[in-house]
């Protein structure tokens, strides 16, 4: 059974072999991590024991029963420094792998930290690392926003911009812009010359399956993208109870059914995203919220059902909590006991000037 290891900064060293020359290049992790620290020194909880550290399972490459936080040749390279080495090497293309990265939403350190894992950041003479990656994919940009897309990979390379892709996907009126600073992470997707992808369905398309449930697609659309199998009871459960939480328990108990196959809708089609991205390059990239990149029941389960040959990377980025310091407290599992994700990015927790629930409630329709 994989089991979440703590991995703490002056622990046993560990033999990167070409996993550290991966995360010696380019700018040195003083460099390329200031960013991610600068920032997190003023968060909430920034001193929290456990932020800006990484936990894994034990079957991942390279490491198992062994840490992060070895000084190698290139200088003393962080946990997070290490692990972004790890998943270049997975994303390469020819190894077949699919890395999905999580978030929450609106805390924009993990949108910086997740560019600096991904190794997007240009290098000391502005070259973009594209050769290491494959194509990136984000939940934020819909499927029907291809045309913008479109129209943003037919300008030059050298000269488009964040502001080139804002404008085109007219993210100005899109709900994300108001959740968080993406900025960070378009800047470093555009810088890569990678293309970029959308993954989630049609905002019409999830509408209509929040409202009606399976009936809202073709019987040979669900076949294709795997919605025919259902979730485990325990897995259903946990789905139905994420979503009440997720939404402050303020969703009439009648609805939550068919949200939650909008939800199973969602995963579904960013992994047959992620499929089509990856039979054309290798590999492939997933941006989306921790919801979607668990392993147990999100986008990694769809991909597993599909593309079994394909090796899945699941990445959560969490956010830590006052006076809760085991890793283990953190880590959830299905039924069997495994863990919901390969690796664990722990964080200081974005400054919130009020409850998110509250707005929620107050415009949720009464039971």
């Amino acid at each position: 059974m994989r089991a979440i290891i703590t991995l703490a900064v002056a622990s046993i060293a560990i033999t990167f072999y070409s996993a550290a020359s991966q995360a010696c290049m380019g700018p040195n992790s003083s460099m390329w991590l200031s960013p991610v620290t600068s920032l997190a020194a003023k968060m909430p909880l920034g001193k929290h024991p456990l932020a800006l550290k990484v936990g894994l399972g034990d079957g991942s490459p390279g490491f198992p029963g062994q840490s992060f936080g070895r000084c190698t040749s290139c200088g003393c390279s962080s946990q997070i420094g290490a692990l972004r080495g790890e998943l270049l090497k997975a994303a390469t293309k020819g190894n077949s792998s699919i890395v999905l990265i999580g978030e929450v939403h609106d805390n924009e350190l993990h949108h910086r930290i997740r560019a600096a894992l991904l190794g997007l950041y240009p290098d000391e003479d502005m070259q973009p690392w594209s050769a290491l990656l494959g194509p990136i994919a984000f939940e934020q940009i819909r499927a029907d926003q291809q045309l913008a897309l479109d129209a943003f990979a037919a300008l030059p390379p050298q000269t488009r911009t964040t502001a080139d892709l804002t404008r085109l996907l007219d993210w100005d009126k899109s709900p994300w812009s108001k959740t968080s600073n993406y900025t960070p992470l378009f800047d470093a997707a555009v810088a890569s010359r990678l293309p970029i992808l959308a993954a989630d369905p049609p905002r019409d398309a999830i509408r209509a399956a929040a409202k009606s449930g399976p009936s809202a697609l073709p019987a040979d659309e669900r076949t294709r993208l795997g919605l025919d199998t259902p979730l485990s009871d325990a897995q259903n459960a946990a789905s139905l109870a994420e979503l009440e939480a997720s939404h402050c328990g303020a969703i009439p108990k009648s609805a939550h059914p068919n949200m939650a196959f909008a939800q199973r809708y969602r995963d579904a089609h960013m992994a047959d995203a992620l499929i089509n991205a990856a039979a054309k390059n290798g590999s492939a990239v997933l941006i989306a919220g921790n919801g979607h990149v668990r392993a147990d029941r999100g986008v990694p389960w769809y991909l597993h059902q599909r593309a079994p040959d394909k090796k899945v990377i699941s990445v959560l980025v969490i956010e830590v909590e006052d006076g809760k310091n085991d890793p283990a407290d953190y880590v959830e599992r299905d039924e069997t006991g495994k863990p919901a994700a390969d690796y664990i990015v722990f964080t200081p927790r974005a400054a919130r000037d009020k409850d998110p629930c509250d707005e929620l409630k107050s415009k949720a329709p009464k039971n």
